[in-house]
């Protein structure tokens, strides 16, 4: 880990005592009900693989009530329990290769739409025990928040209004999420959970947000979706105009998280905010730099070096702070604003070429494309020709 990266780490739990504790979670109640069962309602038959008693079997599941799944193996029906259910593997049309590719080209509401289409069918059986399509969709939600968050940086809120396009992505992120929110055996369920939380807040739905929050509880330390829950928590403090607490919380999702993406930055950049707003800008300074270093040509890289910026054309940190931490507690005697007009300097000069290499690129694929259009015509050219000649 970057010697940097340790000490805002140290500096940041320095700032809350590296507090631990937990919030005490009432374990849900269970309700027995002695109504009878709904009659099985049948649906469009999905193909798939259906393991019971340990022998995973190809079927066609085609209806359900909230007790029993109905499937046919072969010309034969039969119903199972769904506490009998071991696994299911849904055989959808979705071509993953085409998924990856559009994310590798960062298209992330195209794989998310893609991934949609193919598991929509089964969204009917997501409570069904450990399927293949739960984890699909956490995927589908989170990158269209991604989508939704790269537009955001290139048209920022008007009147704290989103654009009508941001909005429909956030609110088709969040219906995503809450299909997921079905498969409750998922491990990864409360995440989900988190997730439609966070898109409430980008929606501006504060109340219920913090509602829904209130309802999830904190998960254990360790937990996948811990530093999720803090920054959550901070994110909404923050929109309470609570900023001290809402640091409290983003340091702690911070220190304690699993350094995951879900959180990880975002928490990053929760803290550079709160301290923005204290009127510290020298960590905020650091907080920025840290982030756009590590999470360099993503949304959070690229919001925290537009903040960076700011604070060092401003000259915000110009004057020497009064207790040098660096000299304090790591004796050394860098010059932080130095590094970071270094990397401010680099880091353009890079985007430049990017942005060149990219035009010549465009320009290479569209000479590329006349070439091949002019070939096409020659071939139809001479065709035309020959059936002359004939």
């Amino acid at each position: 880990m970057r010697r940097e990266l340790k000490f805002i780490f140290f500096a940041l739990a320095l700032h809350c005592g590296l507090f631990l504790f937990s919030a005490d979670t009432p374990a849900p109640s269970a309700a027995s009900s002695k109504k009878a069962a709904a009659p099985i309602k049948e649906n469009q038959p999905i193909k798939a693989y259906l393991t019971v008693d340990a022998v995973k079997t190809p079927v066609e599941i085609i209806g359900r009530n909230e007790k029993k799944i109905l499937v046919r193996d072969r010309s034969k029906e039969i119903q199972y329990n769904l506490s009998e259910v071991q696994s299911v593997d849904f055989k959808v049309d979705l071509d993953e290769l085409k998924v990856q590719e559009l994310v590798a080209r960062k298209k992330w509401d195209e794989a998310s739409a893609l991934i949609v289409k193919g598991f929509l069918p089964v969204f009917n059986y997501l409570d069904l025990y450990d399927n293949n399509a739960a984890e699909y969709l956490l995927e589908a939600g989170s990158y269209m928040v991604k989508s939704a968050r790269e537009d955001l940086l290139k048209t920022p809120p008007v009147g704290g209004k989103l654009s009508p396009e941001i909005e429909k992505k956030f609110t088709n992120a969040y219906k995503i999420f809450k299909q997921v929110e079905k498969a409750d055996w998922f491990t990864a369920v409360k995440t989900a959970q988190l997730k439609a939380v966070q898109c409430l807040l980008y929606l501006g739905n504060l109340e219920k947000a913090t509602e829904r929050f209130e309802e999830i509880g904190e998960p254990d330390m360790g937990d996948l979706s811990y530093g999720l829950y803090y920054m959550l928590l901070g994110s909404i403090l923050y929109e309470q105009k609570k900023v001290k607490d809402a640091l409290d919380a983003g340091i702690k999702s911070v220190c304690f998280d699993t350094k995951d993406l879900d959180s990880f930055p975002d928490a990053l950049l929760l803290c550079g905010k709160c301290y923005e707003d204290i009127l510290d800008p020298y960590r905020a300074r650091d907080v920025y730099y840290e982030t756009a270093s590590l999470f360099q040509k993503t949304e959070w890289g690229d919001e925290a070096f537009k903040k960076l910026k700011f604070i060092m054309e401003k000259g915000m940190t110009k004057k020497p702070e009064s207790v040098d931490v660096e000299k304090v507690f790591f004796d050394s005697e860098e010059d932080v604003n130095a590094s970071v007009e270094k990397f401010i300097k680099e880091k353009e000069e890079q985007d430049r070429l990017e942005t060149e290499r990219r035009k010549i690129e465009e320009e290479e694929a569209l000479e590329e494309e006349k070439r091949q259009e002019e070939i096409k015509k020659e071939q139809k050219k001479q065709e035309e020709e020959a059936e002359k000649a004939l």
